[in-house]
């Protein structure tokens, strides 16, 4: 928690039971916060960090596994969403309403088919909207928990719900990158489609005139909510917005990425900024082992892998990366970027590669930069020949490149957004993965796609195995699969962690996989059965993983690059 007058850290508070999943609420009367892990409910006293109550991740037959939450009007209930998994193994979707005081149940609604993302009370308190990754929203009744209303409104998932404190409107972001206001048995009154990105966060004025929105586009856009006309635009951010949320005299904005920003709700200009850490994204060894390079805030830094002294650094970017690979020649670093351009009032993306050169001589140097995709590049790869690269896009697509040109070789389409991407060891095929939990078996001359396979729900990263005959991907549910290339057919799957599985790779030897997850940990399997072997516990997500040539040590890329013994 920060004083915003002096930027001063005033406390930090740490889940007992294990890594926090980011999302939390003030109670109404500003005593309580709200926080939720993959298991729990924690309630704090903000002031002096003791722990009110805790909800467990256990209550008789039931796991919860809170993705949303938000306190009734009155400070005396929460709702929450929960995945709840009985004991006859039947999933089951859902909103919770906790009563505070005496932590009973107070209602349940059932009729969601994944797991809650968004949940906002009316603001008499009578009615609850909620949404499940999905393209409508359900409007239920916080007593009974009866479906009052389907708004179908939407062309792609919602994640973010508000209801205007003032009236009866409910606010929806969705990822087909517009805030609709709808109001209740009546529909749509007005669609906002300022932002090029999934809309991540929504929140009303208290006055209930303006709204302010938060896009993977990396802006928070204020508009006016009875005419739809922007009001000021903040691009303090350099990478995708989480969350925002309005000052109690709404003169303040403050919203979060990696960091928390606090700007001016009219202006749009920047008061403050807190906590911006240099969480490391992504690393890679070169084809040598001897450097290893890393990305954080905008920066590729180059490192002695042995040492861990720092050897280089790249000039900084404007822009989050979220993307590098090593040429196979240990020549070049691939890595991307997002480019933002405002046109005609609406915030537009578009991906970038840059080629930097490694060599002695010219180290540094830009070799080659192009534009690429209709949005984030989330992930390179090189061809094991240096020939071609091959990026993916949260705009649904692959795209093949010649690398030493930068001309086009090729594209091919997702149902869902990319989200990683790897070539066969022998350059025979391509496995790219997308959030809709598909991995598309494609052959890389042609980009015929040849099979694909269904897990369970949205997928992070993948790999290869290095003999080519297993495909490993990790899952936003914390699921580690393998899947057999020849039969096509799962070989084993386990339940790795309770959040966010976002990285995996394979040892060279093919013995065993790494995996890093947002729960803190980098553990090691058995890559034959699955059995787990090591885990390296870290105070901050782990989110990417590498094994270094000898098969004896292992990098984490977490607050920092962090290598390990195995």
């Amino acid at each position: 928690m920060w004083d915003i007058v002096t930027g001063k850290l005033v406390c930090s508070h740490s889940h007992s039971s294990g890594g926090f999943n980011g999302q939390m609420a003030w109670s109404p009367d500003g005593t309580m916060i709200a926080s939720a892990n993959a298991g729990d409910i924690e309630l704090w006293d903000p002031w002096s960090g003791r722990r009110i109550a805790r909800l467990p991740g256990y209550l008789g037959d039931a796991h919860w596994s809170s993705v949303a939450m938000a306190w009734s009007p009155d400070g005396s209930q929460l709702a929450f969403g929960a995945y709840r998994s009985s004991i006859t193994n039947q999933p089951g979707y859902g909103v919770y309403i906790k009563d505070i005081l005496s932590r009973e149940t107070a209602a349940f609604y059932g009729g969601h088919t994944r797991i809650t993302t968004a949940v906002s009370w009316s603001p008499d308190g009578r009615y609850v909207a909620s949404a499940c990754g999905e393209k409508d929203v359900h409007v239920w009744d916080a007593q009974t928990g009866q479906l009052v209303e389907h708004y179908h409104g939407h062309s792609d998932a919602v994640g973010t719900l508000a209801w205007s404190p003032v009236d009866n409107i409910v606010a929806s972001g969705s990822a087909d990158h517009t805030v609709q206001l709808w109001v209740p048995g009546e529909g749509l009154i007005r669609s906002y489609q300022g932002h090029s990105e999934l809309i991540r966060s929504v929140a009303w004025s208290h006055n209930g005139k303006y709204l302010a929105s938060a896009s993977a586009d990396t802006t928070v856009q204020t508009w006016e909510a009875e005419t739809g006309q922007l009001i000021s635009t903040y691009r303090g951010h350099n990478t995708w917005v989480d969350a925002v949320a309005w000052s109690p005299d709404d003169n303040l904005l403050a919203s979060s990425s990696y960091g928390v920003q606090l700007s001016d709700s009219m202006s749009g200009e920047t008061v403050a900024s807190y906590g911006e850490p240099a969480e490391v994204n992504v690393i890679e060894l070169s084809p040598d082992g001897q450097l290893m390079a890393s990305a954080a805030s905008g920066t590729i830094q180059l490192w002695n892998a042995s040492t861990g002294a720092q050897y280089f650094t790249y000039q900084r970017q404007d822009n989050y990366i979220p993307a590098l690979a090593w040429s196979p020649s240990g020549h070049a670093i691939a890595s991307s970027n997002t480019l933002t351009q405002v046109v005609e009032g609406h915030t537009r993306c578009s991906g970038q590669i840059h080629i930097w050169s490694t060599d002695e001589s010219t180290r540094g140097e830009l070799l080659k930069s192009w534009e690429c995709h209709e949005d984030m590049v989330v992930d390179i790869a090189w061809s094991p020949d240096g020939a071609r690269l091959a990026t993916a896009s949260f705009d649904k697509t692959i795209q093949l490149w010649h690398s030493q040109t930068g001309t086009q070789a090729g594209t091919c389409s997702h149902a869902a957004r990319v989200s990683a991407l790897a070539w066969s060891p022998d350059g025979t095929y391509i496995a790219s993965s997308d959030i809709n939990g598909s991995v598309y078996i494609w052959q890389a001359h042609t980009l015929q796609l040849l099979t694909t396979y269904e897990g369970p729900g949205c997928m992070e990263d993948l790999c290869w195995s290095p003999d080519g005959q297993f495909i490993a991907t990790g899952h936003l549910d914390g699921s580690l699969c393998i899947w057999n290339t020849a039969t096509q057919q799962l070989a084993w799957q386990r339940a790795t962690s309770k959040q966010r599985l976002a990285a995996v790779a394979w040892s060279p030897d093919g013995r065993h996989i790494a995996s890093g997850a947002w729960d803190h940990t980098l553990k090691v399997w058995e890559a034959t059965n699955g059995q787990l072997i090591s885990i390296y516990e870290h105070s901050a997500i782990v989110r990417d993983v590498l094994w270094h040539h000898d098969n004896q040590h292992l990098a984490a890329a977490s607050d920092g690059v962090y290598t390990w013994p195995f």
